[in-house]
């Protein structure tokens, strides 16, 4: 068996299965919403928006999250008070 090479190594899983749900990661939220990846960073770790988060990284299941932003709020007003 040959060793992982370094880029294979570092590769990040786009998404995740964990508790029956499929979570995705930050990376796909971003291409999805247009938000950059230090926004939803943030939104994330204020409880602004639902995430998981498994040693450094953030996953995401996207229904809630979009849900979370359609829920009347506009995505300026998110960050108010951050």
């Amino acid at each position: 068996m040959k060793p992982m090479t370094r880029k294979q190594h570092h590769e990040i899983p786009r998404e995740l299965n964990y508790g029956g749900s499929t979570l995705f990661s930050i990376e796909v939220l971003a291409s999805t919403t247009g938000y950059c990846l230090p926004y939803l960073r943030r939104l994330a770790s204020v409880g602004r928006i639902p995430a998981s988060k498994f040693g450094r990284r953030w996953w995401f299941d996207l229904d809630d999250v979009m849900r979370a932003l359609r829920r009347g709020r506009e995505p300026h007003s998110l960050i108010d008070g951050l």
